[in-house]
């Protein structure tokens, strides 16, 4: 096995100690960030594959005569896996956002154009200090498309405040039909 380089080579040993800590460092980060968002199944998978890798090495490592730049090795990759890992589940974009947005001025046209891009949007209207009127539109959007959706809301206002928060879970029901005319 790669962990048992310490007799060839010390530096092949710090560097397969440094991967594999990145590498389940990485699995955990990320397996923290998508139990967060519900993904139990995925979550289970990548403990298994990280526990596994962390046994490995850590039997290594945690030895009486571990040299001092296995020790190091092993807290460099713990460091570097856990800023990897966040990369990483950035990138993957799993689950969705809630999306407010605060118009003082561009509500209607700022709603028409997120619904022109495909966006269902709750539009709600408020007042700020001295009555002020303003325009609260609401939708929820998969963390792929956020960067999009906060350029398309900074391109028609750029005078709009906005706060996204992570979604858990979402249920999207079904539109109720408009009511009937009974003239």
């Amino acid at each position: 096995m790669i962990l048992q380089l310490g007799e060839q080579s010390p530096v092949l040993l710090a560097l397969a100690i440094m991967a594999a800590r990145i590498a389940d460092m990485s699995l955990g980060t990320v397996r923290t960030l998508v139990m967060v968002r519900g993904y139990r199944n995925v979550a289970t998978c990548l403990a298994f594959f990280e526990v596994i890798i962390w046994l490995l090495v850590a039997r290594r490592v945690l030895r009486e005569d571990a040299a001092w730049w296995e020790l190091l090795a092993y807290a460099a990759g713990f460091a570097a896996g856990i800023w990897i890992g966040s990369r990483f589940e950035g990138r993957l974009a799993l689950g969705n956002e809630f999306v407010r947005v605060v118009s003082w001025e561009q509500g209607p046209k700022l709603a028409a154009v997120l619904r022109d891009a495909g966006h269902r949007v709750i539009e709600l209207q408020g007042k700020m200090e001295n009555d002020r009127p303003i325009d609260i539109l609401q939708l929820v959007v998969p963390r792929r498309d956020i960067s999009k959706l906060l350029n398309l809301v900074k391109d028609t206002d750029p005078s709009a405040f906005y706060t996204t928060s992570d979604v858990k879970s979402i249920h999207l029901g079904q539109e109720p039909h408009p009511p009937e005319d009974h003239r």
